[in-house]
């Protein structure tokens, strides 16, 4: 989740404020490829009422691109030049990117609180006399590149040393956000081939320390542990944000109940290595007892190996937190909800009503960017956002 640098009892006013009537603006600006602002599309003053007709960012954490922009703008006077013969630093070219902020207005802080929710470069522009139509792919196009000049790892590489030499030196990267000396070190020197794409490889190193390697709202490459606290419980009924019937559903497919980590031999003869484990507890409906049968127990085991634990502590660690994450990542949730747009895909949340109470990982949603009516956020699903008409001003 984006904190949005507030305190925690500001961010509480701003949770609250998406929560009732408040008021909205969308800004839109061009940017250069390392994201400096060039020009910009919409004012703040009109909050996008005069120029944004439609819109939405889709997110979605499991596609190669996780975040996608569209766009509709009314542009009669071709006053935002989008004409590729125009000289004004607002011609989008094709070394240009879309930023959306969406800005809500709180009250209680008596100021706008700016949300940016898309950073990226423009992958189609079509013009239709008076309207504008753009659509934008996240930075991960980006890196989408081969590495083409042979790249080598010297032995005893950290992952997350690789990964910011894969997107700084060959995707040029300016906003990053990956911790230097962490993860696995390669056991010995690798030469990554020239025609392997950037961006494939750098998820690849991702995978291996059991983390998540995305960009974030305002386009900042972003490592991290897969989060175990939930950052946002969405609630219906009065004062809540859930505006439909919650459907939940479970995928057992590639369920595991049981993780093994491997950290690293130690030295020496006799020695053992390090090694831990964790089980879903009985009482739990996916648990190796509540899945077996006649009481012989249905273990569905996972084994990560990671020369870079080397404590029988971390080893738990690991494997508690794989478990935990595993288990969650069964349960899809579907809903329409009020826009909450601070959100990052694979944060943790929790929906909360009358009937049930269950917690995920956000895989899937959209953040509208209508200007006019009460837009939906959908959770869980993609479709095209229309009003709700519901405690949301312009």
């Amino acid at each position: 989740m984006n904190t949005l640098g507030l305190k925690d009892g500001d961010r509480l006013l701003f949770e609250d404020a998406l929560r009732s009537t408040h008021r909205v603006r969308v800004l839109v600006n061009v940017t250069d490829l390392q994201g400096a602002v060039v020009s910009r599309l919409v004012d703040p003053k009109t909050g996008g009422s005069e120029v944004l007709i439609d819109g939405q960012v889709t997110v979605d954490r499991d596609a190669d691109v996780t975040r996608t922009a569209s766009l509709t703008l009314l542009d009669p006077t071709h006053a935002l030049s989008f004409d590729t013969d125009s000289p004004d630093d607002g011609a989008l070219y094709a070394d240009r990117m879309i930023q959306v902020i969406y800005g809500v207005y709180v009250e209680a802080l008596g100021r706008w609180v700016d949300v940016p929710v898309f950073l990226g470069p423009v992958t189609k522009l079509d013009r239709a006399r008076d309207v504008v139509t753009v659509e934008a792919q996240g930075k991960e196009t980006l890196a989408a590149g081969a590495i083409w000049r042979t790249l080598k790892l010297t032995r005893g590489t950290r992952s997350s040393d690789a990964i910011r030499t894969l997107m700084v030196n060959r995707a040029g990267e300016g906003r990053v956000s990956v911790a230097k000396g962490r993860g696995p070190k390669l056991p010995k020197a690798r030469n990554l081939d020239r025609t392997l794409s950037i961006w494939e490889t750098a998820q690849s190193f991702a995978r291996g320390m059991g983390e998540q390697l995305f960009y974030t709202g305002d386009g900042t490459l972003t490592l991290r542990k897969r989060p175990e606290n939930v950052v946002y419980t969405f609630t219906d009924g009065d004062g809540g944000d859930v505006l439909s019937d919650v459907q939940v559903s479970y995928e057992l497919t590639d369920l595991k109940n049981t993780i093994q980590v491997l950290g690293k031999k130690p030295e020496g003869k006799g020695k053992q290595r390090v090694r831990a484990q964790a089980t879903a507890p009985r009482d739990h409906p996916l648990s190796p007892w509540r899945l077996g049968r006649t009481g012989a127990p249905k273990y569905l085991p996972e084994t990560i190996e990671d020369t870079s634990i080397r404590t029988r502590k971390d080893a738990a660690e690991r494997a508690r937190a794989t478990l935990s994450a595993r288990l969650a990542e069964t349960v899809t949730v579907a809903f329409d909800s009020l826009p909450i747009p601070h959100l990052e895909p694979g944060d943790k949340v929790r929906v909360k009503t009358g009937d049930f109470t269950t917690t995920f990982y956000l895989r899937q949603f959209t953040i509208p960017l209508t200007p006019s009516g009460d837009p939906v956020m959908s959770v869980g699903y993609f479709k095209k956002t229309t009003p709700n008409r519901r405690r949301i001003r312009r």
